[in-house]
């Protein structure tokens, strides 16, 4: 609520000023911040339900684990950016 208050000053005028604004700002943050706990909740329990699941499981850490290697080689080969 702190990172509200303080950082989003430039958003209290329009919604009215004050504690009214105040308030709007903070409902709105609350509210979107909960779904996005819930939505993160959710998918991390279909996840490990899906990952845990015996050969379809391993087969995705297979696959996840080769295209992190791949990634790696890629980014061993190319090097590091020029500035």
């Amino acid at each position: 609520m702190a990172f509200v208050i303080i950082l989003m000053r430039q958003f209290i005028e329009p919604m009215g000023g004050g504690l009214m604004g105040i308030f709007t700002i903070i409902a709105i943050t609350l509210t979107l911040c909960l779904l996005a706990i819930i939505a993160w909740t959710l998918a991390g329990a279909r996840l490990h339900h899906l990952f845990t699941q015996g050969t379809a499981g391993k087969r995705i850490f297979q696959v996840c684990g080769s295209l992190l290697a791949l990634l790696w080689l890629v980014f061993f080969v190319q090097g590091p950016n020029a500035v």
